[in-house]
C-alpha cells in the first residue's frame, strides 16, 4: 500500500499503523482465549513462544517484508518498461534532455528539441 501511495492522509496512516498495533495484542489474546475451543489448545500460550524467539523478530523486520513487497516492485518495473504512462514517458525525455546538455555543457541546446 505504501508504495503505491501517492498522498498520505490520516486514513491511510490509521490503517498502516492501526494493524501493525493492533496485530500484537490480536496474538495475545487469541493465544489466551483459544484453549476454550474444543480441539485448539496446541495454540495456548502461543504469544509468549513467539515472541520469544529470534526467528520471529527476524521474520517480522527483514524476511516479510522483502517477501510483500517483491512482487509488487517486479510489477511496478515490468508496467514501466513495457507500457509506461505518461508522466514516466516524460520523466525519461527529461532525464535524457539532462544528460545531453551535461555533457555538451550548459549553453548547449538539446538534440531534436528534447527540452
Amino acid at each position: 500500500m505504501a508504495v503505491r501511495t501517492h498522498y498520505w492522509t490520516w486514513l491511510n496512516h490509521a490503517a498502516c499503523w492501526g494493524t501493525l498495533i493492533l496485530w500484537l495484542p490480536f496474538l495475545c489474546i487469541l493465544g489466551v482465549l483459544w484453549p476454550a475451543v474444543w480441539g485448539m489448545g496446541e495454540l495456548y500460550g502461543l504469544a509468549a513462544q513467539l515472541l520469544s524467539r529470534a526467528q520471529f523478530w527476524f521474520a517480522c523486520i527483514f524476511c516479510a517484508p522483502g517477501a510483500a513487497i517483491l512482487l509488487d516492485c517486479v510489477v511496478m518495473a515490468m508496467q514501466r518498461h513495457l507500457r509506461p504512462t505518461l508522466s514516466q514517458l516524460l520523466q525519461v525525455r527529461r532525464l535524457v534532455c539532462d544528460c545531453v546538455c551535461m555533457w555538451h555543457g550548459e549553453g548547449v541546446l538539446c538534440p531534436a528539441g528534447l527540452c
